[in-house]
């Protein structure tokens, strides 16, 4: 049928890592046995972009809890406004 061989040894941090690089190998090979890759770039975009939703989130909280202050304490925040006016 077929047999399966260590191309090489590669060292990597994590599993996406070794998958990009076996899909580079494959591709160099022009391989047609594993067709199904195991690494999208597609995937890393969407990490990114959840990554930028939660520190836009955790930015907005803390504006929101900055001006929630400011409401319950209006004089405090007028005094602090003038020391930097």
């Amino acid at each position: 049928m077929f047999r399966m061989i260590e191309i090489e040894k590669y060292p990597c941090n994590d599993r996406r890592e070794a998958d990009k690089r076996e899909n580079e190998i494959m591709k160099e090979l022009k391989a047609n046995m594993n067709t199904i890759q195991n690494f999208n770039p597609n995937t890393r975009h969407k990490e990114r972009k959840q990554e930028l939703q939660i520190k836009k989130y955790e930015e907005y909280t803390r504006r929101l809890k900055y001006f929630k202050w400011c409401n319950d304490n209006k004089e405090e925040h007028e005094r602090l406004k003038s020391l930097f006016d």
